[in-house]
């Protein structure tokens, strides 16, 4: 329709000096950029105040003018901005709330997790399950696997009844221990709990990655070893015979193993500290110089007598055709661990009858880690080359570890089995010779020492190779006794004073001329006599 003409009149007169006077935009606190593009007419915006937050362009600037702001600033309401005409693009649309909807409502803009957006102030959840999730919490233990390991059946079903872990009847007779640990652990884990586990590291040097070997097992393998995945072991350089500490991750349904998430202690240190540790290799070794005195039985007394041994002895008890040198091996482990009682000790009995086994676990009171006859080669190298590290392991920190290695010979014989005969350099007897000669006293503190027994025929290999190894040695005698002349250690002065060398030597010389059970009767009749062995060499000196 045709405007009056007052009214065109007046738009003239407005429009004049609108050109007169400089232009204003009518949102000064949009960017110019924004402002650039010009909307068609009568285009309705709806601007969003800035209490609440829209994940919107980058292009909105600065805050608003306190005209625009709206008078309560509350992060849970749904207030904006008066619709207004402006030129320029919108940034992303959203759906605003209809009016009279509740705040608890959700946004169509959140995150979707029942919260009214991600606001900065936070958000109020609506219809949250709080109960169920106190509920959960409270479900969550911090727990041990060592500990678990120990239930018997009826604690593991009680544990399983707390964490509401569906299990068969117990008179379904379907009852798994090893299933159950796994169902616990998982249910745990879910629930924000935490499973710690420890153990010594044992590195497949091919694969890379690496199972957790416990003292309760013999340190042997066993399907409730923990796994160590290769990025693992790589990023806190772990090797073997490492004593190692950290937390399960949540066993998944195919895992096979129970797995570990992290590294809290590695040898007793945190994993920065642990590197900073000397490597074995690295050590200053020298010759023993602290004795350890063998008593007890009157064997014992003897080989004190005839040989004294000391920590970081590379010792060689010498068993010819039809000696018991087994007995006479445990007579000496239990004289070692008697004068010796800090000392980290494993018995290691290769090829042995099972009943002898279960014979030595009972006895020892050490840890025993053992390979019957009818088991593969595979697991008697495994477990010697393994014992060594751990024991390597121990003296990089400072600590005496013993070995009692029953014997290099059936060592030996496993590593035949196993080599290569296209292998030059790498044979069994070199192979026997490097486990051997690990044993070693260091300079500063720390000690490995090696008993290991081997076969005394006329012509065995084992033997002429380790031989000029050995610091130490006893021989035995056809009939089970010591053959005093044949017994000696090398390098012991810092062990023995000149005086007691000199009264050991003419006790030797007197026996060599005597068969090896006569002489032994006379030795062991004179110092049942004199009382000590001190005693005796003083009346042998006078």
């Amino acid at each position: 329709r045709r405007r009056p003409a007052a009214e065109a009149a007046a738009a003239a007169k407005t429009a004049t000096s609108s050109a007169a006077a400089p232009s204003r935009p009518a949102f000064p606190h949009l960017p110019a950029s924004l402002l650039a593009t010009t909307a068609p007419s009568g285009t309705e915006y709806v601007v969003p105040s800035p209490a609440a937050e829209i994940r919107a362009d980058d292009s909105l600037g600065a805050e608003p003018p306190p005209e625009l702001a709206p008078a309560k600033r509350d992060p849970y309401a749904s207030d904006f901005a008066v619709a207004r005409r402006f030129p320029g693009p919108l940034p992303r649309r959203f759906d605003a709330p209809k009016p009279g909807t509740p705040a608890s409502a959700p946004a169509r803009f959140g995150g979707g997790n029942g919260f009214r957006g991600n606001r900065p102030g936070g958000g109020r959840p609506f219809d949250r399950p709080r109960d169920a999730v106190n509920e959960k919490a409270l479900l969550a233990k911090s727990l041990e696997l060592a500990d678990l390991q120990k239930m018997n059946g009826d604690e593991l079903r009680a544990l399983a009844e707390h964490f509401r872990v569906q299990l068969p009847s117990a008179d379904s007779g379907k009852f798994d221990r090893d299933e159950t640990i796994f169902a616990i652990v998982r249910a745990n884990a879910r629930a924000g709990g935490t499973t710690k586990a420890s153990g010594v590291a044992e590195v497949s040097p091919r694969e890379g990655h690496a199972f957790l070997r416990t003292a309760e097992a013999g340190f042997m393998a066993r399907p409730q070893d923990i796994y160590l995945a290769g990025a693992i072991v790589r990023t806190y350089q772990v090797r073997s015979g490492d004593s190692i500490e950290g937390e399960l991750r949540p066993p998944r349904d195919r895992d096979r193993f129970m797995a570990l998430a992290n590294v809290t202690r590695l040898n007793g240190e945190s994993p920065d500290a642990a590197k900073a540790i000397t490597p074995f290799e690295r050590l200053c070794a020298i010759y023993p110089d602290e004795r350890i005195p063998l008593d007890g039985e009157p064997a014992a007394r003897l080989v004190d007598l005839v040989a004294p041994a000391g920590k970081g002895q590379r010792a060689l008890v010498l068993v010819p055709p039809g000696a018991d040198g087994g007995a006479f091996f445990r007579m000496l482990a239990r004289a070692w661990l008697a004068g010796a009682p800090g000392s980290d000790a494993m018995y290691l009995s290769l090829d042995a009858c099972p009943e002898e086994v279960t014979k030595l676990t009972r006895s020892m009171g050490i840890p025993v880690a053992a390979s019957t006859i009818e088991e593969a080669p595979e697991k008697t190298v495994q477990m010697c080359e393994f014992a060594v590290e751990m024991g390597k392991r121990k003296v990089e920190k400072g600590g005496n570890a013993v070995l009692f290695v029953d014997s290099l010979s059936r060592l030996a014989a496993a590593y035949a089995a196993l080599g290569d005969p296209r292998s030059r350099g790498n044979t069994p007897i070199t192979k026997v010779k490097r486990l051997f000669g690990a044993a070693r006293n260091i300079e500063g503190g720390g000690s490995l020492t090696i008993f290991a027994a081997v076969d005394a025929t006329g012509d065995d290999e084992v033997l002429r190779a380790v031989r000029p190894a050995a610091n130490w040695w006893v021989k035995l005698a056809e009939t089970g006794g010591i053959d005093v002349a044949q017994c000696g250690s090398r390098g012991a002065e810092a062990l023995v004073h000149e005086d007691e060398r000199a009264c050991i030597q003419a006790v030797k010389a007197a026996a060599a001329g005597k068969d090896p059970a006569t002489a032994e009767k006379e030795l062991l009749d004179a110092l049942e006599k004199a009382g000590s062995n001190l005693a005796f060499l003083c009346s042998v000196k006078k």
